[in-house]
Parts: C-alpha cells; sequence; structure tokens
C-alpha cells in the first residue's frame, strides 16, 4: 500500500462511471482517476466534461493520456483539457507521455494552467536510441511546467522488455552529468522528477 498508488480507469460515457469512482476513492481507497480520450470522446464535451466536474468534487487527480497513439488522436490533444482545467480551477490533471507528439501544445498550455501537470512515461525507447532528442523535450516541459508538474513514468509493463524499470531510472539519475552541450538539468530536478513532485502533487508529502 505504500509503494503503490492505484487510480481507478473508466471511460466517462460508461453508465454509472460516477458512481463506480465514488465507491474507487471513498471505498476502496483508490488515489485517483484515469481516462484515456482516443477510446473516442473528448474531455472538454457532454459526458466526460461533466465527468470531470464530479471527480474535481471528490477532491481526486485525473491522469489522461495525452498524445499520439495507434488509436484515435485528435481527442488526445492536449487543448482539450483546457476547458476542464479553467471551468474546474481545483481540478489536478496529469497529461501523460509529454504529450508526444503535440509537445509544444502541452508546454504552451502548462505555462497558463496552475493545475496542469505532466510524465514521461513511454519515453523509454527515445531516451535509449534518440538521447539528445528526449532531454530537448524534457527540459522544455521543466522549462514550461517547472520542475513540481513533471514527473518520471514507465507506462506500466508494456516498455520493459525494450528497458527495465531501473535503466529508464538510471538515465534519468545520469541526467546532470550526460546532458548534451547546451542542455542542463539539475540534482534539484532530478530528484523531484523521480518521485518528490508526484508526491506533493498526490498529497502524500
Amino acid at each position: 500500500q505504500e509503494r503503490v498508488i492505484a487510480f481507478a480507469g473508466v471511460d466517462p460515457r460508461r453508465p454509472g462511471a460516477i458512481g463506480f469512482v465514488e465507491r474507487a476513492i471513498k471505498e476502496w481507497g483508490l488515489k485517483g482517476v484515469k481516462i484515456h480520450p482516443g477510446a473516442g470522446f473528448y474531455p472538454d464535451e457532454g459526458a466526460a466534461h461533466r465527468f470531470l466536474g464530479k471527480v474535481c468534487e471528490l477532491g481526486a487527480p485525473v491522469l489522461t493520456h495525452a498524445g499520439m497513439w495507434m488509436g484515435k488522436n485528435k481527442p488526445c490533444e492536449p487543448i482539450h483539457l483546457d476547458e476542464p482545467l479553467l471551468d474546474f480551477p481545483n481540478l489536478k490533471i496529469i497529461a501523460a507521455h509529454l504529450g508526444r507528439g503535440f509537445e509544444r501544445q502541452l508546454c504552451d498550455l502548462g505555462l497558463y494552467r496552475p493545475n496542469l501537470a505532466t510524465d514521461f512515461s513511454g519515453w523509454q525507447l527515445v531516451a535509449q536510441r534518440h538521447y539528445p532528442e528526449f532531454c530537448t523535450a524534457l527540459r522544455s516541459a521543466l522549462d514550461c511546467f517547472g520542475p513540481g508538474r513533471v514527473f518520471f513514468g514507465t507506462d506500466g509493463p508494456f516498455l520493459r522488455p525494450a528497458m527495465p524499470n531501473k535503466a529508464f531510472v538510471r538515465i534519468i539519475r545520469e541526467l546532470p552529468e550526460k546532458a548534451p552541450e547546451g542542455i542542463s538539468f539539475t540534482d534539484g530536478e532530478v530528484e523531484a522528477m523521480l518521485g518528490g513532485a508526484a508526491a506533493t502533487w498526490l498529497g502524500l508529502s
């Protein structure tokens, strides 16, 4: 329980989605909610927008897929988080994957929406094979969001065959020494990304 922080995954259009989340948070002790707009809904419209308002009332953070993937991509553009972020200023949203494919849009949104954070899960292969590109994207996110709103993530077991989690952690820990010329990271930023910032964001510290 001290090492696993569980989120409830649900499609906001599902009948009874609100009741499910209420039980998950209040009865089962889960700490947040995961949604995936790539299933075919827009976070700023209809049932999904109303759902996010109810999650805000519960005081739970939301993790959402953001960026390109093999399904529908348009609903995953970060700009569709803008209205919920404004309409529910107490709602904390984590846009996953640095908005891969929409990095600039997500970073610009992060400048103006203090209740928006991001993570860099799913970037393992880029970090391994295109290290300067990874460092550039991560530095841009830190500059726009600040170190308190950029979190380490792995995307679960999906990419472990390509890169064990320990190897990805090692890449992050070595950023201050190994970042390409013209890009720098501090030890404080690394520690924040590797858990300190997420613990604060989730109210665990």
